[in-house]
């Protein structure tokens, strides 16, 4: 690897007349660092930027897959649900993405009920709204507060400068079934599932009261179906005979051919005007599949009737404005409406735990509905960038509840609903950041924040930063940085007959230090770093003496290890590759479902008339499943390494008619779930059967039209 990146600088065109200018143009301008446009060799941080640009040449078709085809440091496990995303060997199973901070313009995608992200189709956001993303690895609250343990996913979306007009798009895909763990065949090919989605968008400029303003409007929706997957043959290991529901193998055996489905309307919208800049964003994403409760060893097979809901009202007011040539000021309101539902069909009306002749339906409503006021201030203390001092306060209320429900499916009568009276929270916060450039080659990037949150207490989140210009082109930094994660609601505050609340639980919290090096050479450029996180106050749940359970911060890991980059230009070609490894503890164990060893690689030939011709790889080494140490299954569940390969085209037609087309394959049959009823096993049992681990999507083609009708 190492001889490989000095390789590319080795090669590189020698142009001395223009190398050094390439240099600065290629080295990507970031905003999510700082809260504030920088270079990427400046930035207080390990980077990478994916342009729409890439995504549109390798036919990548959501956030997930950007990030595993392009990012540095992070990557995506898909249990054919909502994806688990991952950063340097950590990826908290079951977190439903709140330990990463997803903004889009500068607002915060996570809820405020779990502190849920979706990186998948479900981020609910229209594909062709998006100018670039900025990935930003370690902990990130010393700007943002909460969530930002793992690090920062910033969108920013595209201007309507960039290409005005209206834009329409109608894209697909196909995928064969697939037999049991993924296994291809040429049956496969009779009954193929897959995606479809359109949307059209418009972008232009005008005048609005006097004052120069543009507005960016997408909307999309998307929708899924398949492939399916065969599963099982499963029965329950509880010692009971259970009913699988209708679809399932039969009454008493869980499993037989299903997919699963996703359904994704979204619109987003940017509108400025001046020195005021508003933004709108509406979703909704509705997914199944045929294990929607694993943890219930009596849930049916493939019911249509279980599925996740999550809906979205987000709205943000921005004004920026230069109060004097060396003070910029920003205000911002803005408010949010968040709604989850789930729902899971049970026919074995013996578990429901009420006395019914029929099926029941479980489930859980969450609401969170939340809005907040921030005041920040940039001053230029010299008029020339070198000494800069950012301070900004923040004040939000939010109001959260949630209910279960248990329902007769043959009545409909309620027959065991609970509900949690709202709660109204409050999260105050004060943040300063002190940029200094002390000499020409060397530059300081210090800032703490300091958070009081009604659930999850205090939280002080310093970071510290180096930057020292080695060389021409030669860059090194070392960094401190710190995150916490407020406890989710749920964690907090749901109680049962064998659960009991914790109202005292604290946040979550990591320290992290990592060091790099960079190189940049005309359009090439190398990094190779080093990275050591300890996190702490880790929730869990614990057993209580009387044998009930409650969340606690009982846990604790710890993770290092090392990465690098490499990218360069010699046109027409276009490569680029990452990897990391690293080594994760928790309590005595490797940390389940993360990778530990994982990276990527593209190669893209530009041909004359704007066509492109793209390779890419994804590769990850082999992890061990969720219930790998706690299920007692005879041998240990482990997802073998694997690698997902693919190739794409894209170019030109006809009058602002573009395509692209492509095909992916991965060499994996499983991911490190396991699926079915059977998730723990009796250790004193003399036949234990071995875990089924949920299936992967193999093989699937590509193809889509996108037509923009210039003004």
């Amino acid at each position: 690897m190492i001889a490989l990146l000095a390789l590319l600088v080795a090669v590189a065109p020698a142009e001395p007349d223009t190398s050094e200018l390439e240099g600065l143009l290629d080295d990507a301008v970031i905003s999510g660092a700082s809260n504030g446009q920088e270079s990427a060799s400046d930035a207080p941080a390990t980077t990478s930027v994916i342009t729409a640009v890439q995504m549109r040449a390798l036919g990548l078709r959501s956030l997930d897959e950007a990030i595993n085809f392009l990012a540095l440091g992070m990557s995506v496990q898909n249990p054919l649900h909502s994806v688990e995303l991952g950063a340097r060997g950590v990826l908290l199973s079951g977190d439903y993405g709140n330990h990463v901070l997803v903004r889009v313009d500068g607002h915060a995608v996570n809820e405020q009920w779990d502190g849920t992200a979706y990186f998948e189709q479900g981020l609910a956001l229209p594909l062709e709204a998006i100018d670039h993303i900025e990935i930003i690895l370690g902990p990130g609250s010393v700007l943002y507060g909460g969530n930002a343990m793992l690090g920062i996913i910033n969108i920013v979306t595209r201007r309507a400068a960039d290409r005005p007009g209206l834009m329409l798009v109608a894209e697909g895909d196909l995928s064969p079934s697939q037999g049991f763990q993924g296994r291809l065949d040429s049956s496969g090919f009779s009954s193929p599932g897959g995606s479809a989605r359109v949307g059209a968008g418009w972008a232009g400029q005008f005048s609005l009261f006097g004052q120069p303003s543009s507005l960016v409007a997408h909307a999309e929706y998307y929708a899924q179906n398949g492939p399916t997957f065969l599963f099982g043959p499963q029965s329950g290991t509880d010692g009971v005979t259970h009913d699988f529901g209708p679809r399932s193998l039969s009454p008493d055996v869980w499993g037989g051919r299903a997919g699963y489905d996703t359904e994704v309307p979204s619109l987003y919208a940017r509108l400025e005007a001046g020195e005021v800049t508003a933004s709108l964003r509406l979703a909704s994403y509705r997914r199944s599949t045929p294990y929607m409760n694993p943890v219930n060893s009596a849930a049916d097979f493939a019911d249509p009737d279980s599925y996740e809901r999550d809906g979205w009202v987000q709205m943000d007011l921005r004004w920026r404005h230069h109060l004097t040539s060396r003070l910029d000021t920003t205000a911002r309101v803005y408010a949010d409406d968040y709604g989850y539902h789930y729902q899971n069909v049970i026919s074995d009306a013996a578990t429901c735990g009420v006395v019914l002749s029929g099926p029941c339906k479980t489930g859980i409503d969450g609401q969170a509905r939340w809005g907040g006021v921030e005041l920040s201030g940039d001053y230029d203390w010299t008029g020339s960038g070198t000494l800069t001092t950012k301070l900004g306060v923040e004040g939000r209320l939010r109001r959260v509840s949630d209910a279960s429900f248990l329902t007769d499916v043959q009545t409909g009568a309620d027959m065991g609903a609970s509900s949690h009276a709202p709660i109204l929270e409050h999260v105050l916060s004060a943040y300063l950041q002190q940029r200094a450039t002390l000499l020409p080659r060397l530059h300081l990037n210090l800032g703490v924040r300091v958070d009081e949150d009604s659930r999850g207490g205090t939280a002080v989140s310093p970071r510290a930063a180096v930057v020292l210009d080695l060389w021409r082109g030669g860059t090194a930094k070392v960094i401190y940085s710190t995150g916490f994660r407020p406890p989710s609601l749920y964690e907090v505050d749901y109680s049962d007959q064998i659960q009991v609340a914790a109202p005292h639980l604290e946040s979550e919290r990591v320290r992290s230090i990592e060091a790099s090096l960079e190189q940049r050479k005309g359009r090439t450029h190398v990094m190779l770093g080093a990275f050591r996180s300890w996190w702490l106050d880790m929730i869990a749940l614990a057993q209580l003496p009387d044998r009930s359970l409650q969340y606690q911060n009982s846990s604790r890991i710890d993770n290092y290890g090392l990465e690098a980059a490499a990218s360069a230009a010699f046109e027409p070609l276009t490569l680029g590759l990452t990897f990391t490894a690293a080594h994760t503890q928790q309590e005595g164990h490797d940390l389940s479902v993360a990778p530990q060893v994982f990276g990527n690689a593209y190669v893209t030939w530009a041909f004359a008339g704007a066509h492109t011709a793209s390779f890419a790889v994804s590769a990850v080494g082999s992890r061990p499943a969720d219930r790998a140490f706690d299920g007692n299954f005879p041998t240990t569940p482990t997802a073998p390494a694997s690698a997902e390969l693919r190739l794409a085209f894209a170019g030109p037609l006809w009058r602002g008619l573009e395509y692209r087309a492509g095909v992916d394959f991965n060499t994996g049959r499983t991911v490190p779930y396991v699926a079915g009823p059977n998730q723990y096993e009796d250790p004193s049992a003399a036949a234990r059967p071995a875990a089924e681990l949920a299936p992967t999507v193999r093989l699937t083609g590509f193809a889509g039209l996108q037509w923009r009708i210039a003004p």
